[in-house]
């Protein structure tokens, strides 16, 4: 939809153009700081969506990882709500680095195998904790050394 929106504009201004070419590009002009606008609101509307409600509300501690079946990992850990809102759902941003066998923390010497943003569905009432366990599969993620696991919180969901 918005494309033919878009094609009846730019076919409007060719028009223009011809007869008025000041008219035409100023009318373009005027477009492009109009669409620019709407962009930057768009970009602020999105972050206010992830997080309705301030992150330092929730808090994410993942205590455990373990291989689970084929490519796929387990994590669990908890997730505390301090907001005056029920948290729904929780986006985990997961990292997996690959880092050298004698690492005993991760370093700039490790390197990123394994980045994804998994959903986990959970309900979280306000002033509460809430436990949970959930999967994510690195396809074709090879370590060559030893591996350290990171995760943020990259998004929630609320209710009143």
């Amino acid at each position: 939809m918005h494309w033919i929106a878009i094609g009846v504009v730019c076919i409007a201004l060719i028009f223009v153009s011809y007869y008025s070419p000041k008219v035409g590009f100023g009318l373009l002009a005027a477009l492009a700081v109009l669409l620019t606008g709407l962009y930057f609101l768009n970009l602020k509307d999105s972050e206010s969506k992830k997080f309705p409600i301030p992150k330092e509300t929730i808090d994410l501690e993942v205590t455990q990882t373990e291989k689970s079946y084929g490519d796929s990992w387990e994590f669990a850990g908890r997730v505390s709500n301090t907001s005056d809102k029920n948290v729904t759902d929780v986006q985990v941003r997961v990292l997996l680095y690959d880092c050298p066998d004698e690492s005993v923390e991760r370093t700039d010497a490790c390197v990123v195998i394994g980045d994804k943003v998994e959903f986990v569905p959970i309900n979280v009432p306000t002033r509460q904790a809430r436990d949970f366990k959930d999967n994510v599969s690195f396809r074709n993620a090879v370590a060559k050394g030893k591996l350290f696991w990171e995760f943020e919180l990259a998004g929630i969901r609320v209710t009143d």
